[in-house]
């Protein structure tokens, strides 16, 4: 379906999505049960462990519940395992499920508990952004404070909690969270992110673009850094895209104000013949910036999987709009977003002066 809109709070990366522990090992539970019992909670174990390293977790979760119902719901690692399946499916509600069967079987163990509470807090917080539900802030808070009271050094849930602080604007506890994840591992997974949130606390509570840089047709570097000050139309096309070329009078149209608006357009073609994109570009007159992404490294980092795909970036670098598909029924919406942004430049640019 080829619809225009402003970009929801869509949870997306680690800007918006809050990170997913790793998982933590349980050896598989058999102890008292029949050899057939056992053997079967071992195969559907094993089944589900290669369908979750594939990526396929309804299948996951399928052979999980085998095990777990083999084991009469006191299998901790079918239950876990059942948990991590269910979060890569957004399927939250069914997270806290296994979790709450899965706490009681570890009780003993703090750090099994705490590894539970930050991903039930993960659940919770990425379901009360979907639906908006104060009551779910709340818990999700709560599971991450109780997973550090019980795991101090489990540094993923000082990102989280401090991801989650900073999206609900308490920036200095937030800040003071994300700088107990870079105490705790300064060269960790999350550190990057960590230093510019801290920067930048609206980072963590905007959907800023992703940094990139390229190279244009003219052997130009171009980078969203330089671009700042200016809102940025990235058009994702391709010259087999018959909608692609339905498109061009309107981009032509706000190439032409790049001149005397603060604003700039790029194309990003995803082609892999080098010379059919360069006369292509000759014979429709793109005179626009034109980068050529053949290995795919812009579209993977926009999240772009159809063509044509059309971003309106604003002049602080927050992605304010995007177009899936072109039809002349909404290239007025699209017009009208990149007029709105361009209009908020000016003002911004007059007030810095």
């Amino acid at each position: 379906m080829r619809v225009f809109h402003p970009l929801s709070r869509r949870l997306c990366g680690a800007v918006t999505a809050l990170v997913l522990v790793c998982a933590v090992p349980h050896a598989a539970w058999a102890g008292g049960m029949p050899q057939q019992d056992a053997t079967a909670v071992t195969k559907a174990l094993a089944d589900a462990d290669a369908a979750l390293k594939a990526r396929q977790y309804d299948e996951a979760v399928k052979c999980f519940k085998r095990a777990s119902s083999a084991a009469k719901d006191q299998s901790p690692e079918a239950l876990w395992g059942m948990a991590m399946a269910y979060s890569q499916l957004n399927a939250f509600k069914n997270v806290d499920t296994a979790l709450d069967k899965y706490l009681p079987l570890v009780a003993d163990d703090a750090r099994k508990q705490a590894a539970a509470h930050n991903l039930k807090g993960q659940a919770d917080w990425n379901a009360a952004m979907l639906n908006e539900d104060a009551k779910k802030i709340v818990e999700a808070e709560t599971h991450f404070r109780k997973a550090l009271e019980l795991n101090p050094n489990l540094v993923v849930a000082y990102y989280n909690l401090g991801c989650m602080l900073l999206r609900q604007k308490n920036d200095a506890d937030g800040i003071a969270q994300l700088n107990h994840y870079l105490e705790l591992a300064p060269k960790g997974v999350y550190a990057a992110v960590s230093k510019k949130y801290i920067e930048n606390p609206r980072r963590a509570r905007e959907n800023y673009a992703p940094e990139f840089s390229a190279t244009t047709l003219e052997g130009e570097r171009v980078s969203m850094e330089e671009l700042l000050g200016k809102v940025v139309v990235l058009d994702f096309w391709a010259t087999w895209c018959a909608p692609c070329e339905a498109a061009l009078p309107t981009l032509k149209r706000q190439a032409r104000r790049a001149g005397t608006d603060p604003l700039a357009v790029i194309s990003v073609s995803t082609d892999s013949d080098k010379d059919k994109w360069r006369a292509y570009i000759k014979e429709h007159a793109m005179t626009w910036t034109q980068v050529f992404d053949a290995k795919g490294a812009l579209s993977r980092a926009y999240n772009v999987d159809a063509m044509p795909t059309y971003l309106v970036i604003d002049h602080e670098g927050i992605i304010r709009g995007r177009l899936v598909g072109y039809s002349f029924g909404n290239d007025g919406a699209f017009e009208d977003l990149v007029n709105k942004w361009v209009k908020a430049a000016k003002a911004a640019a007059a007030q810095a002066k």
